[in-house]
């Protein structure tokens, strides 16, 4: 009874200076102190913390982005205990936030997985890895078979998710996050992404949709919005788009793209506002200089404008930025034709002629772009 009496004070003294050891810790990264909280991680490692309480300490230095000096920690709890998957799989991921693919993937090959969570966890983290390298057919296997394994996992079911978006592969991205969505009906998140690979497969009613729902939740939120937005344009959904776009575009954040999706309802509506069609393809442009559909549509507007010089410098900016930008230089021929330049005229009609992508298709890749860089932004779960 004595030794655990003395066991239980020597304990509670134990928890007192760890948590006074913690508020150290935050009070440094709260000031951006680098060198202290350096200092702290190598008092920390001199002493003889358990792995649990390195484990703590590592999480909180990870979840303050301080990645080297986590690792740091990781690696020591590693040495204290290497057979703890959680100490190994932390410095696995301290190690990829560190762009360091080769260590990291060294530290997963040395776990011992034990369970089917533990080892599809590993499965998903190798894929992670194997894409942040560039290895993306390997990495999207990997974090694949991972979720079969565990469809419960919602990180990964985004991973995944995001990743098929970024290789067209957006069947099985619908696949991926539906079945997740089913076992998260909650999450937000997964809406989103599913809505975006739906928008970009050509499920533009389910698109729009599910757009609304989240819209409905957090209506500021304008990624949401642009999804939505694109969805009504793509499918042919015209006055929605404008009225969309414009409700979007009274936020002083909004997405450049909203301009151009305005202006490309309003003239699929046949609108004869072009100046105002100008004015927000001026817009678009100016904010979004490689927008190569923008300038396109612009030329139209200028042609229409009977502003043919100004529609040929529209042209000859979008194949700057999308030499293969097939409708450009088929406009640009006739444009050309129409000057009295028939050598010019001939050249893009055959530059045309072996490319004939059609515009549609360069509208959905600048939609992903910006969409997928705007998802990047987006905070995970």
């Amino acid at each position: 009874m004595i030794r655990r009496g003395v066991l239980a004070l020597l304990c509670g003294c134990g928890i007192l200076a760890a948590q006074q050891n913690m508020r150290e810790f935050e009070k440094a990264l709260d000031a951006q102190e680098t060198v202290r909280v350096h200092d702290l991680v190598d008092a920390a490692l001199r002493g003889d913390s358990g792995t649990e309480a390195l484990l703590k300490l590592g999480v909180l230095l990870a979840g303050r982005e301080a990645y080297s000096e986590a690792g740091r920690v990781f690696a020591q709890c590693v040495r204290n205990d290497p057979a703890s998957f959680e100490c190994g799989y932390n410095l696995a991921l301290a190690r990829l936030a560190l762009q360091d693919s080769q260590g990291a993937l060294l530290t997963l090959k040395a776990l011992t997985a034990n369970g089917v969570e533990q080892k599809a966890a590993v499965g998903y983290l190798r894929g992670k890895i194997l894409l942040t390298a560039g290895q993306e057919r390997d990495g999207i296997e990997s974090m694949a078979a991972a979720f079969r394994a565990n469809p419960s996992d919602e990180n990964c079911a985004l991973d995944l998710g995001l990743a098929l978006i970024r290789a067209r592969a957006y069947s099985p991205a619908m696949e991926t996050l539906r079945e997740a969505s089913r076992i998260h009906p909650d999450s937000r998140l997964l809406l989103l992404e599913m809505s975006l690979a739906e928008a970009l497969g050509g499920e533009y009613e389910d698109a729009v949709a599910h757009s609304r729902k989240l819209l409905q939740d957090d209506p500021a939120n304008t990624l949401p919005a642009l999804v939505e937005a694109f969805s009504l344009y793509a499918g042919g959904r015209y006055a929605e788009c404008v009225h969309t776009a414009a409700a979007a575009l009274e936020s002083p954040t909004a997405n450049p793209y909203f301009h151009y999706l305005r202006a490309g309802a309003s003239w699929k509506m046949n609108s004869p506002d072009y100046v105002s069609m100008s004015r927000d393809l001026a817009e678009a442009e100016r904010r979004m200089p490689d927008c190569g559909v923008c300038l396109l549509l612009h030329s139209k507007v200028h042609e229409k404008m009977n502003e043919d010089n100004a529609a040929v410098a529209e042209l000859e900016s979008a194949l700057r930025a999308d030499p293969r930008l097939a409708p450009a230089w088929y406009r640009l021929a006739q444009l050309y034709r129409k000057q009295g330049k028939p050598a010019d005229a001939a050249k893009a009609l055959a530059r045309y002629q072996v490319i004939r992508s059609t515009e549609g298709e360069h509208d959905r890749e600048f939609f992903r772009r910006q969409a997928i860089g705007a998802f990047d932004s987006t905070p995970g779960p």
